[in-house]
């Protein structure tokens, strides 16, 4: 008679690395998968032979690759195994087995989960506050028998409120482990960031990966909003890289004859594609892509009118915000400005001035853009 083994495993569709690792050292104490069910988070095994496995999960997907085997699955979760050996690698940090196709949907789902505890927590932190604020009416009114139910509400807010915000981070963290972004850093694999403050100019991009390159430092994927690079070494060689922004999906997705393609990816409402070609300087031209002018121009008015527009209503929000604080404390000389006062006016000078210094770059490059391609 077959016995079961059933193991739980909380939030094991966030940390989804951390459980293919976790069912692949069951494996090998003999412990062999035969039935997930998700939403209890049981994982339900049968005793057998220790042996080498690896896991991978998968989510909302038909298509096998080659030495795969679905071993359980429920509603749109798969668990494949494989017990092939890993072949010998140059670079061993990068796992032979995992292809970014099959993580492509589980970050698709985490972001869309991120941004649901996200506007969770943002919502209980502004409804603790309010229910602290009653808590204190009812006490200076001296209601201590409506205080106590009060009192239950606030810490059951405060513990979803905590809840909330350990799972937005523990999301984030793993999430973050699918990309090729969350490869650990090393002697043969670099992990950088470049203007991470704002999307560059693409020129500025392209020349920044084509040093890259010739530091023996090649791109092996780069983040979806153009300013977080992974490279692993190779050797030092001339190359041309164009980072191309476009506002039409389908043309960014378009092969370039002679062009190696990295990356698509969209930032905003504007979709990018990253592109390379190698070239020999000693009897060839740096090759470049030609990029259509009304395309350029198309992309920089867009930039200026939401990025820039939006930079402005923030500026001008942080203004008023600024102008009302200061207002208050000169109409009343005797309201003195308390630490979070004194903290914020500063701060919103600083955003002030940056949202607007954005804002002008924005709209100057496209009047630049307009003149240059005119």
């Amino acid at each position: 008679m077959r016995e079961d083994t059933v193991k739980r495993r909380w939030l094991w569709s966030i940390d989804i690395h951390g459980t293919e690792l976790w069912l692949a050292d069951l494996e090998a104490q003999g412990y062999r998968l035969t039935h997930l069910d998700a939403k209890s988070s049981k994982f339900v095994f049968e005793k057998a032979e220790p042996r080498y496995a690896t896991f991978m999960i998968r989510y909302k997907q038909e298509s096998l690759g080659n030495d795969w085997t679905e071993v359980a699955s429920d509603g749109n979760w798969q668990i494949t195994r494989t017990t092939t050996l890993p072949s010998d690698s140059e670079t061993p940090v990068f796992d032979p087995y995992y292809d970014m196709e099959d993580r492509k949907p589980i970050i698709k789902r985490n972001n869309k989960l991120l941004m649901g505890w996200v506007v969770t927590v943002i919502t209980l932190l502004f409804t603790t506050v309010a229910t602290a604020y009653h808590l204190g009416d009812l006490y200076s009114e001296q209601q201590y028998t409506a205080m106590a139910l009060w009192y239950v509400a606030l810490v059951m807010q405060m513990i979803v409120f905590a809840f909330g915000v350990y799972v937005s981070f523990l999301l984030q963290a793993r999430t973050q482990e699918l990309r090729p972004e969350g490869l650990d850093r090393g002697e043969e694999v670099k992990w950088k960031v470049f203007a991470w403050w704002r999307v560059d100019l693409p020129a500025n991009i392209e020349r920044w990966l084509e040093d890259q390159e010739a530091d023996g430092w090649q791109l092996y994927s780069c983040g979806r909003n153009v300013n977080r690079f992974v490279f692993k070494r190779a050797t030092p060689r001339a190359v041309s890289y164009s980072v191309t922004k476009l506002s039409n999906k389908e043309e960014s997705n378009m092969s370039k004859p002679g062009w190696e393609h990295i990356k698509n990816g969209s930032f905003g409402i504007i979709n990018w594609s990253v592109h390379r070609a190698y070239y020999d300087p000693a009897t060839e031209e740096k090759p470049k892509m030609l990029t259509k002018p009304k395309e350029k121009k198309h992309v920089a008015k867009t930039r200026a009118v939401v990025d820039g527009g939006f930079s402005i209503i923030i500026g001008v929000t942080m203004a008023f915000n600024f102008y009302n604080m200061l207002s208050i404390t000169i109409r009343d000389p005797f309201n003195d400005l308390g630490p979070f006062s004194l903290f914020v006016l500063p701060l919103s000078v600083l955003v002030v001035g940056f949202s607007f210094v954005s804002a002008f770059n924005l709209i100057k490059h496209y009047f630049d853009t307009k003149r240059a391609v005119a």
